[in-house]
């Protein structure tokens, strides 16, 4: 009984590394665009002056913007793995590189983002200095707006991969790489 419940366990893991990648990348992606999605419409609470939902809105946004950067340090991490297999087998290794580029840039965005959103928040939660607010959050704002530019050319990146490239495609009918 155990031994076919371990086998069974052992099929879901995929046996090529580059495989964990597209796994887990999908994750950071959702939990992100989600976060920035509920920070903006607390924004649009704070407007209709429904202050205390606006508030659990902003924190439960960072909270997910945190669990969104946990997980994208994964996928990170799992798209290293991936590169060398990925390389050899595609035409323009450049797009690997900018494709991970991006990608560390939409993190370094949204962990600032995050810092200045958070920071925030521990300002309101003293109750001191309530007029800073608005531009600690819009600046938080316009990050959350950079880090989802990033993300978005880091998706278009990687469908490249993928779907012009054949990147992690078993058995792809692969045609051989102009000079």
């Amino acid at each position: 009984m155990l031994n076919g419940i371990l086998d069974a366990v052992k099929s879901l893991i995929p046996a090529r590394v580059e495989l964990f990648h597209p796994l887990v990348v999908h994750f950071p992606v959702a939990l992100l665009m989600t976060a920035t999605g509920i920070w903006f419409l607390a924004i649009v609470a704070d407007g209709f002056h429904r202050d205390a939902f606006a508030k659990s809105m902003r924190r439960g946004s960072c909270l997910l913007m945190g669990l969104g950067l946990i997980a994208g340090l994964v996928a990170l991490k799992t798209g290293e793995l991936a590169e060398d297999t990925v390389n050899q087998i595609i035409c323009d290794p450049t797009i690997t590189k900018d494709h991970e580029e991006w990608a560390d840039w939409a993190m370094v965005i949204f962990s600032s983002g995050l810092a200045t959103a958070a920071g925030g928040e521990l300002i309101s939660m003293i109750g001191r200095f309530k007029s800073s607010l608005n531009p600690i959050r819009t600046i938080a704002s316009l990050g959350f707006i950079a880090g989802i530019a990033c993300l978005t050319w880091t998706g278009h990146l990687g469908g490249k991969l993928v779907y012009e490239q054949g990147a992690a495609v078993k058995n792809a009918q692969h045609e051989p790489c102009p000079d």
